[in-house]
């Protein structure tokens, strides 16, 4: 999907939900409809309790019909029929506070750390910059890859390892943007049921539940009472504040624990899919722009790149990507060839030539007669074996040089088996980095043709796009910055560690029977605490809006 394909379907998205929330307001009936009606329609959209808002590119929905459910499990947490789930739950959500003080602190460090290593970055370039513009390296963004383990996608003339966002269409592919917003609204749901089940565990009802659309971006929420949030103990206020991340975090490590057991896997096996990842990667998909596109047919089966197998049983591993998107690897072997052919002409092999050049020839490097040699030769016949030519380390039979392709070549061999197991050599000439964004590969096949190929490689993708979301919800929501649980955690935390109560007048009421030493300490606190309050979020977000703007200053 290109870019102006999905503005334009965004665009008609738009105007469906403004149309249908101006039809349904006018359609919607003045008199009260009879009791056996609104029985029937309130089993499935009773608006009595649901309330749709749009405004722009804004969809607000929010409803109240969970509310009874939500009670329902405060009694059974409440009563007596249940003490152990009620205690161990009590020790469960706990361990979220503590999770979410630990939280807190990591994604903190994190912050000031990617702070610190832009900050070194940037530096970096500017002094280089004013010594030598010549010796500037660039930072570009590049596609992050969704495999777990090995990839590295991002070189940077750093020490430090940069993070790479994820910005459909630009890092990652476009068509990416579903999955991507599909994980992100299923790790919200998931965070805001934690805060959910943590209220009914302390009694406090809830308002409303829903979902939200700024343009595109799904959101989940439930609102509780203020009023009564802040009557709860500062231990209580803690379980119910951090369990939404709590809840991330156990969810990302039961991602991760199915993920290491191989559960996926034998899934896919009982489904009736088989695992090639033994032999090299299967075509999925190739682009239609692509030069590729009618060479590399689905199904087929790519085994080597170069002279590197793509077979691995490594699940972790992912060859394809490493190879595709790191520096320059040069194969392993040369080719013999006759030291005749190396005489004609070189001048494809000069770089003010080379990299401008359109013909067909490519140079050719080799030694002969312990002399460097050149010259530019038609790559097919020699890289894709139709000659037979044999492969060499350094040396060859007489009258015959051992050469390979000079590194301004840009020239890529794919070693392809096609479904009627005919095996070929396809010759790629440019950016390996086009190879890998312009071709969709997996290590699943379907044994029976009613089965989608596709199926194993959007479930791997978006597993791991739910994995990252989930992960990147726990810390992000940790930070102390308003509007997010950071905030209303440290005040639950300060008012848990400074006893400090909200109430002015009952602190002077009863600073009337005590010492005035006693007075002045808890007013230090109170204003100790007051200050924490206001001034670690600013500085938190200070320092988030200079770790951003250091980053897009990197990308340049």
């Amino acid at each position: 999907m290109s870019f102006t394909s999905f503005v334009f379907f965004l665009a008609l998205v738009w105007l469906l939900i403004h149309g249908f929330n101006h039809v349904s307001k006018r359609s919607r009936p003045l008199l009260p409809s009879y009791p056996g009606a609104m029985r029937r329609r309130a089993a499935f959209w009773n608006m009595t309790h649901c309330k749709v808002t749009v405004s722009a590119l804004h969809l607000r929905i929010t409803t109240s019909a969970f509310n009874a459910y939500h009670d329902l499990l405060a009694d059974k947490f409440t009563g007596k029929r249940y003490p152990r789930l009620t205690t161990l739950s009590r020790l469960f959500y706990d361990l979220g506070g503590v999770m979410g003080v630990l939280g807190m602190c990591g994604a903190l460090a994190a912050l000031a750390w990617m702070t610190g290593c832009s900050v070194w970055s940037v530096a970096r370039k500017f002094l280089a910059s004013s010594v030598d513009n010549a010796s500037l390296e660039p930072h570009i963004l590049s596609r992050r890859g969704l495999s777990e383990g090995n990839t590295k996608l991002q070189q940077t003339s750093s020490s430090y390892p940069v993070i790479t966002p994820i910005i459909p269409g630009v890092t990652v592919p476009l068509d990416h943007l579903p999955l991507i917003l599909l994980a992100i609204f299923l790790s919200q749901v998931i965070h805001e049921l934690g805060h959910a089940i943590a209220a009914a565990l302390e009694s406090l009802p809830a308002v409303a539940a829903g979902v939200s659309f700024i343009v595109c971006i799904p959101a989940a929420f439930v609102t509780f009472p203020s009023e009564g949030l802040q009557v709860l103990s500062p231990r209580a206020r803690t379980r119910i504040i951090a369990a939404g991340p709590f809840h991330n975090l156990v969810f990302w490590c039961i991602l991760v624990l199915l993920g290491r057991v191989g559960a996926g896997s034998l899934a896919w096996s009982v489904m009736g899919y088989d695992n090639v990842g033994d032999a090299g990667n299967v075509v999925l998909d190739v682009d239609a722009g692509s030069p590729l596109y009618g060479h590399l047919l689905p199904g087929a089966i790519i085994t080597k790149l170069d002279d590197t197998n793509l077979g691995t049983s490594n699940l972790s591993q992912d060859i394809w990507t490493t190879y595709l998107t790191s520096p320059e690897i040069r194969p392993t072997l040369g080719w013999c060839i006759d030291g005749k052919l190396l005489e004609g002409t070189d001048a494809c092999c000069s770089p003010s030539v080379g990299s401008m050049s359109t013909s067909l020839l490519s140079c050719f490097t080799g030694a002969r007669f312990s002399k460097d040699v050149q010259g530019c030769l038609d790559p097919i016949p020699i890289l894709t074996g139709r000659n037979e030519t044999t492969r060499c380390t350094r040396e060859c039979g007489s009258g015959m040089v051992c050469v390979e392709a000079g590194p301004e070549t840009q020239l890529l061999r794919l070693t392809v088996v096609y479904p009627s197991k005919e095996e070929a050599v396809v010759l790629w000439s440019g950016p390996r980095s086009e190879v890998w964004a312009e071709v969709t590969v997996g290590t699943w096949i379907p044994r029976f043709r009613v089965l989608p190929r596709s199926m194993p490689w959007i479930w791997e993708t978006f597993w791991n796009y739910l994995s990252m979301a989930t992960l990147s919800l726990y810390l992000f929501n940790l930070l102390p910055i308003q509007h997010l649980d950071g905030s209303k955690l440290l005040t639950s935390l300060l008012d848990m560690t400074m006893g400090v109560d909200d109430d002015h007048f009952l602190f002077d009421i009863e600073g009337l029977e005590i010492s005035n030493r006693q007075v002045n300490i808890g007013r230090n606190r109170r204003r100790t605490k007051e200050r924490m309050e206001k001034h670690i979020p600013l500085w938190t977000m200070a320092l988030l809006v200079i770790c951003v703007l250091l980053a897009i200053l990197n990308g340049f």
